[in-house]
């Protein structure tokens, strides 16, 4: 189905002049045109600002704002509160979309009753380069999902969400409080859940985003993600009472998982074995799947190391030799990797998510209800 709503796309940037260009331009070259891209300077202090200046020149559906420096949510929150749009859709600044992300998605959200407020799509990780590192492995999920949203994360980053305005003005937009804490990076995840909390949220199932890893950004502060999806999930446990102890301790033990890993790459051992402590505590399932795991992630890395290509690299379209993001098609999915339907441990939290469904009513609110969005 085929519409021309309009679409806000928030791009919040600070000293992101290496990639805002070609992050803009994947913004501009979609093939749903009616957007506009509003770009929130947050305080830069290197040539961003000038840069987003000379392509709203070019489109004057570029549009560049600049406040002062208060972090990544209090910029995307600038940027909800001058949406004019119906939708919004968050990039960030280093990040790159498939050109018919934005159709596709807006056309999921149109087919769908107001009480469907978002739509993600799957992601690649990619370098500085624009060159594939892995895919995205998450699973599908679709409906209310809190419960299994808190444990199994499924949306992942901050460029893939695309939701109705009215909705993200509703839940407040993004919280800010977790930088001033000095735990940012988490505040895609806590979006999420205020969202899930009282919505429908679908999937739509193409690898759409160019998910940018490399050192210096958010995404490879591994101790800083680690504590920030953790009080994330905290703080969640701490609001929903009708959580109950299994989904508690399977949230708490996935989280730690997370913050294993990201720990041990940040070579911060003693913050590792803290995690690992609670992860075996609260599931110990799931903590002898992340090692098997583990194992064979290092096998992998070994045999590629020493130039032996493993079944996965064979099979593995995305880590051929030096593969662009925007030279793979949207399309390519693999079903085996991102199951549909999730394994039968997690039954118990479709079923709490079945119960949260029972209880919610979210009659439609018209665009501009919203709570209070700090900035």
């Amino acid at each position: 189905m085929l519409t021309n709503k309009l679409v806000s796309v928030v791009i919040p940037i600070y000293n992101g002049e290496k990639f805002i260009k070609e992050t803009i331009e994947c913004a501009l070259n979609q093939t749903h045109k009616n957007l506009e891209i509003l770009v929130v300077d947050d305080g830069s202090t290197d040539s961003s600002r000038q840069i987003c200046q000379n392509l709203s020149k070019e489109d004057p559906r570029v549009k560049v704002f600049q406040k002062e420096n208060g972090g990544v949510a209090s910029a995307r929150n600038y940027g909800i509160e001058r949406a004019k749009g119906e939708f919004i859709a968050f990039l960030d600044a280093d990040d790159l979309w498939h050109p018919t992300k934005i159709e596709k998605q807006v056309a999921i959200l149109e087919g769908h009753s107001p009480d469907w407020a978002a739509v993600y799509s799957l992601s690649r990780t990619i370098d500085a380069n624009g060159t594939c590192i892995s895919p995205d492995l998450r699973r599908i999920a679709r409906g209310y999902i809190f419960a299994s949203h808190l444990v199994l994360k499924y949306i992942g980053n901050g460029s893939s969400l695309l939701v109705r305005t009215f909705v993200a003005r509703e839940v407040g937009g993004f919280d800010p409080s977790y930088a001033a804490a000095g735990i940012g990076g988490c505040e895609d995840f806590d979006f999420e859940l205020r969202i899930a909390q009282k919505y429908k949220i679908d999937c739509l199932a193409e690898h759409l985003v160019g998910y940018r890893h490399y050192p210096g950004n958010m995404s490879s502060n591994h101790g800083k993600m680690a504590r920030g999806l953790s009080a994330v999930v905290e703080k969640f446990i701490a609001s929903s009472p009708f959580l109950d102890g299994y989904a508690i301790r399977r949230a708490r033990g996935a989280t730690q998982l997370y913050a294993l890993d990201r720990f041990i790459a940040a070579r911060n051992y003693r913050s590792a074995l803290a995690a690992l402590l609670v992860a075996v505590r609260n599931d110990p399932t799931a903590t002898s799947l992340f090692f098997r795991s583990l194992l064979l992630r290092t096998y992998i890395l070994v045999r590629r190391k020493f130039g032996v290509p493993s079944k996965a690299d064979k099979k593995s379209a995305f880590l051929k030799k030096g593969v662009k993001y925007t030279e793979l098609a949207s399309y390519v999915y693999d079903p085996k990797a991102v199951p549909n339907t999730p394994l039968s441990r997690f039954e118990k939290l479709r079923q709490i998510d079945r119960q949260i469904e029972s209880r919610i009513d979210t009659p439609f609110r018209p665009a501009g209800a919203a709570a209070s969005i700090p900035t």
